[in-house]
């Protein structure tokens, strides 16, 4: 029976039991009251009614909210009861154009991107565990990465949700940045980042090799600790004016290691910006150009001695011209006067200044590698050896001379007087440095150089080298001083204590053999000159002696001789007539070519200048080997080693005298023209 049945029986009742009687007011109380409660009834079932509908209502909404939510955020998910049936999901793009409804009661394991079972095994374990379980799962297809989390779901009788987020491009630009971070680290350049305000942030192996420092030591440090103090402050406040204002700065940095060594580096620091456009750090990246300088510096050098060597021959020549008629004029007045005459000490006076200016020409000569050597195979430690004594010498009490000779260095090929000069001014450029006395050391060592250039030798091949060293313990010699000191006729000495030519004539010599030659200096604390010489085989052909000089030839010989300038050609040809010989005379090659063909047959020998106008001497050597192959000449010059003597190809016998000779020199190189030869 329902309420509303069961109300109006209990009503009718009442009413039978009292009948026409009144009816009390305790009953009628009660049927007031439970009429009342019946309405009150109705009333609360209608608010229940309608609560109910709008809790579903808003149950719904709140579904559909849900919904969009989930839609709206990265991760996928799945809801998984606990036999494994999904109960719901939503997997986007990884179920392809398959709808929602579609995957419903399905099992997961049939699931399009179950990952061969790897989502029924997250979700197992933690229905097993009861924890959170997280993992980075590859697809079948092998080209996109997940990152699943599976949890059990509290209340829910197994039920467990997956969480699914695609992480393929995140772990794209992990991989790329682990390559670029590879990069750096492995990078031969200095790489060191910093905060807007120029605190260290981070610094490569390179910057740790490179400075001495570790990381611990910079980071949070300013790049001002690199200082050198070769650059002053505007500098550095125009470099950071240009990349607070956002531009790049490149240029050259001087900077000084853990160490206290100097670095020269190539440098390019840039700012970095954030999306919002402010600069939220500084990168700096330096490569070491320290070697690249100094070879660099090596071949200006190179470049600055070649053209001053060249200005050198050049005036050597002239010079040469000039001293050639001094000496050779003075020779013929003494020999005309006698003994006591008056005038004679003059003329050795002129001769010995004459000869002093010719030595310095010789310097010259030497400096720009234009002086005739007589090469041959030479042991540094027995030239050394042989030298100590004179060395010795040289040298003052003050000074201890220590002799450190490797036990066999290797052999060189350069001429021994050349190599002994090199020596003795090494020796005396020392002794100079020490006037209140020191230690001066000899040493000699053998060094393989494979590659020169990295070594810092730009002017070596590669192969074993003879090293011999010259260290002192003197003044010491500054950086802008060394830049200067091969230069010729430069010196620091007191006037009248140096001509400038000695470190010129070394520096001529070892360049002239094939070497090289460095300097390390330090003010207070000594120099090293350090000379390096191509190392020879044992058993290379030795120079035969010169023959001893033959004596002149007693019949009257013609001798053409060729100079264009005529003082020279005056003062030869009157030394010559004097010696008894005829002599012809022309102004070049050209005028010496129409001699020969008027009177060849009369002219027994050619005495020629190679430096002449129109016909040079290589030319006029190349016409007589065609029209006059018998003819012997002799070639004169003002420098012995230039591109027109190595025209003549002296292998062929040319003989060859240097500017200025004594006419005794002159003389013996004619009559050994003149002697006839051996007989076998």
């Amino acid at each position: 029976m329902t309420r509303d049945e069961l109300h109006p029986l209990l009503k009718r009742q009442v009413h039978r039991i009292w009948g026409a009687r009144a009816i009390p007011d305790e009953w009628t109380a009660l049927l007031r009251a439970v009429d009342q409660s019946y309405r009150q009834a109705d009333a609360d079932r209608e608010m229940l009614e309608r609560s109910m509908e709008l809790s579903s209502q808003e149950l719904l909404q709140a579904n559909r909210d849900l919904r969009a939510i989930f839609a709206m955020l990265p991760d996928m998910f799945l809801r998984v009861s606990a036999d494994g049936i999904i109960l719901d999901c939503d997997l986007g793009e990884f179920i392809g154009d398959r709808g929602l409804d579609d995957w419903r009661g399905q099992r997961l394991n049939d699931c399009a991107c179950s990952c061969n079972g790897a989502f029924r095994e997250m979700v197992e374990e933690s229905q097993r565990t009861g924890e959170r379980i997280v993992r980075e799962i590859e697809m079948q297809r092998g080209d996109i990465l997940l990152h699943v989390e599976a949890s059990v779901i509290p209340m829910h009788a197994g039920e467990c949700v997956l969480f699914v987020r695609d992480i393929t491009a995140r772990h794209k630009a992990e991989e790329t940045e682990r390559r670029l971070s590879v990069a750096i680290e492995q990078s031969a350049d200095s790489v060191l980042i910093t905060d807007p305000d120029g605190a260290l942030l981070y610094v490569n192996s390179a910057f740790e090799a490179m400075f001495g420092y570790s990381r611990d030591e910079v980071i949070g440090r300013r790049p001002s600790i690199l200082k050198s103090g070769q650059h002053d402050q505007p500098f550095y406040e125009a470099l950071w004016r240009i990349i607070k204002a956002g531009q790049m700065w490149r240029g050259r940095l001087t900077d000084r290691c853990k160490d206290g060594s100097l670095i020269e580096l190539h440098t390019v620091i840039s700012p970095i910006r954030n999306t919002a456009g402010a600069i939220t750090n500084y990168v700096a990246i330096s490569q070491d150009v320290t070697r690249a300088i100094a070879l660099e510096e090596q071949l200006r050098q190179a470049q600055k001695m070649e053209a001053i060597g060249r200005l050198a021959g050049g005036i050597a020549h002239d010079f040469n011209n000039l001293l050639s008629s001094i000496i050779g004029n003075t020779d013929l007045t003494l020999r005309r006067i006698g003994p006591g005459a008056p005038m004679r000490e003059d003329l050795e006076l002129i001769r010995m200044a004459a000869e002093r200016g010719a030595s310095l020409i010789a310097q010259l000569l030497t400096f720009s590698r234009k002086q005739v050597a007589n090469l041959r195979v030479l042991q540094v430690n027995e030239l050394v050896e042989n030298m100590v004594r004179l060395l010795k010498g040289s040298l003052s009490d003050k000074i201890e001379l220590i002799v450190n000779l490797a036990e066999d260095p290797g052999l060189v090929r350069g001429d021994q007087t050349q190599i002994e000069q090199t020596i003795m001014n090494l020796v005396l450029n020392a002794r100079d440095a020490m006037p209140d006395g020191g230690r001066l050391t000899l040493s000699t060592r053998s060094v393989r150089l494979d590659n020169p250039r990295e070594a810092g030798f730009a002017d070596l091949r590669p192969g074993p080298h003879v090293v011999l060293a010259v260290s002192d313990t003197g003044v010491g010699i500054s950086p802008e001083i060394q830049s200067r000191i091969f230069e010729p006729f430069f010196t620091t000495k007191e006037v009248g204590r140096g001509t400038g030519l000695g470190l010129s004539t070394v520096y001529g010599i070892v360049q002239q053999a094939g070497g090289s030659i460095q300097v390390q200096s330090e003010l207070g604390k000594g120099t090293t000159f350090t000379v390096y010489w191509p190392q020879v085989r044992a058993g290379l052909p030795m120079n035969p002696p010169p023959a001893a000089s033959p004596q002149p030839a007693r019949a009257r010989r013609t001798i053409l001789l060729v100079d264009d300038d005529p003082s020279v050609r005056k003062m030869i040809s009157r030394t010559l007539v004097e010696e008894g010989y005829n002599v012809l005379e022309a102004r070049d090659g050209e005028e010496a070519i129409g001699v020969l063909r008027l009177t060849g047959s009369d002219i027994n020998l050619v005495l020629s200048d190679i430096v002449m106008p129109k016909v040079d001497g290589a030319e006029l050597a190349r016409l007589l080997r065609t029209e006059f192959p018998a003819l012997p000449v002799i070639f004169m010059t003002g420098f012995c080693a230039d591109e027109k003597v190595v025209g003549l190809d002296l292998r062929e016998g040319v003989n060859l005298i240097c500017k200025p000779f004594h006419p005794s020199q002159l003389f013996a190189m004619v009559a050994a023209v003149f002697s006839p030869a051996p007989q076998a």
